[in-house]
């Protein structure tokens, strides 16, 4: 099994200002990140599957994911899970994340179609 997984978590693109100056606008974003282990918490009487993991700075280069190395560790809730991933280590010593394929084709449609200019 691999360990390397895509992850979709809500997060606020208005994080660095105060609320009182700009609304909450959460977004989904995809992030990448390296299983350790899975773990049961209670909370509340309810139990919740976790799993701990370590999340993974990309950059998206023409619609390769290419990962840059290890970024923090946090808990997330298992219901984050999109996908498991691969890694594939390509010349010059770059590491690219293999995606889903709809993933990797939505991505790609997006930056040809972002790089087309429109005609009218």
């Amino acid at each position: 099994m691999s360990h390397l997984a895509c992850i979709e978590q809500l997060v606020d693109l208005n994080a660095t200002r105060s609320l009182r100056a700009r609304p909450e606008v959460m977004v989904e974003r995809l992030f990448y990140v390296y299983i350790e282990f899975f773990c049961v918490h209670t909370f509340r009487e309810e139990k919740h599957m976790l799993m701990y993991s370590q999340y993974r700075k990309v950059a998206v280069h023409h619609s390769l994911v290419e990962d840059l190395g290890p970024q923090t560790f946090g808990f997330q809730d298992t219901s984050v899970l999109e996908h498991l991933c691969a890694k594939v280590r390509a010349h010059g010593g770059k590491t690219y994340l293999v995606d889903d394929q709809a993933v990797m084709e939505n991505r790609l449609l997006h930056d040809i179609s972002s790089r087309t200019p429109n005609r009218r």
